[in-house]
């Protein structure tokens, strides 16, 4: 009996995660469109978010280098 109400719950946890996923998705897909719609409306605001994320991301590589090689020593 056990088995069932597990084989049963692991079924409708499938359902629903199916679900989700394909929400998800299409949640992504329309995203990845206004970004396109975006940086093809506003390409210099487009370089210069992504130049202020790529600063951002190569600080803190950079700080966290640091932080590495001080406790290194």
């Amino acid at each position: 009996m056990a088995s069932k109400n597990v084989k049963k719950n692991v079924s409708a946890a499938k359902k629903k995660l199916r679900a989700e996923f394909k929400r998800s998705r299409a949640k992504l897909i329309k995203s990845e469109k206004e970004v396109a719609r975006f940086i093809e409306k506003n390409p210099g605001k487009a370089i210069t978010i992504a130049a202020g994320i790529g600063a951002t991301i190569a600080a803190g590589i950079a700080a966290a280098v640091i932080k590495h090689k001080k406790k290194g020593r």
